[in-house]
């Protein structure tokens, strides 16, 4: 995941390993948009302008190109892991 660079993938910073706790700790780039579209259970969901789903949806197919470009497959693709990053060239406008 470090080799990764494309600018609609989150950047892996850094990996931790506490072998203290047999643990894990990835450090990953801040979005600082957070997800896409927080949904509780019981509410109804409103939707986004139909530009901005195309911006986003693009940015998507991009990043999912440049992955199966590096020989990298994700069969567990969740709207949940879906971030906006607040910078230029990132997946938010």
């Amino acid at each position: 995941m470090k080799k990764l660079n494309h600018p609609n993938l989150v950047q892996l910073i850094e990996v931790l390993d506490d072998p203290e706790e047999d643990s894990l700790y990835m450090v990953l780039e801040m979005c600082k948009k957070g997800v896409v579209m927080k949904v509780g259970l019981h509410e109804p969901a409103k939707p986004y302008p139909q530009e901005n789903c195309r911006y986003w949806f693009r940015d998507l197919i991009l990043g999912i190109e440049y992955c199966k470009y590096r020989n990298l497959t994700q069969r567990n693709l969740l709207l949940t892991l879906i971030y906006r990053s607040a910078f230029p060239g990132g997946c938010a406008p």
